[in-house]
């Protein structure tokens, strides 16, 4: 004996309640989401490219700054070495050849992560960018002889992580406090 007193028939009722229910919102011109589930993959490919072709329309009028917003949120939705790219060209139409500079570094380690041949112009690309905007900045190499756990370094009032010490550090030109 089934001790369900639900209709042998529900399940069949459900799916015809939800074919008509989608036939409704199919006639009368409205759009049907379905739940992802929770740390489901979004696709944003879509309104990325929207958005940097419009960030590329500023970019082209020579609206560095204008653009540079516009690269960042494409880039936010679909990351690419390819958007990363105008970024850090919108840096330095803006004059921010320090953080050119960081992100031509950037995107050089991103496409070596990716090891994808379809990003090597836009790696070969910022590092004839970086290169040239290398010589609009200074470039600090410090290091530290016998650090102690407790040793610290601070260049231009900005903590240097460990990993970075005796690497070459972009800086504005001109004087910057180094404190070990």
């Amino acid at each position: 004996m089934n001790s369900n007193p639900r209709p042998v028939f529900a399940p069949r009722l459900r799916t015809a309640i939800l074919a008509l229910g989608l036939v409704t919102a199919q006639v009368a011109g409205t759009t049907v989401a379905f739940a992802q589930p929770k740390g489901a993959p979004v696709d944003n490919t879509k309104k990325a490219l929207e958005v940097f072709k419009k960030a590329q329309a500023l970019y082209k009028a020579g609206k560095y700054a204008e653009a540079l917003p516009l690269f960042r949120e494409s880039y936010g939705l679909t990351p690419s070495p390819n958007s990363q790219i105008y970024i850090a060209r919108c840096l330095a139409g803006t004059g921010d050849h320090v953080g050119a500079y960081l992100e031509y570094n950037a995107i050089i380690a991103d496409v070596d992560r990716r090891n994808d041949p379809k990003y090597q112009p836009a790696r070969d690309s910022a590092v004839t960018e970086r290169d040239e905007s290398a010589a609009k900045i200074a470039l600090l190499t410090v290091e530290v002889r016998n650090p102690t756990g407790e040793t610290r370094l601070s260049i231009g009032g900005r903590d240097i992580p460990r990993e970075s010490w005796s690497q070459a550090l972009p800086f504005a030109p001109g004087p910057v406090d180094v404190t070990v």
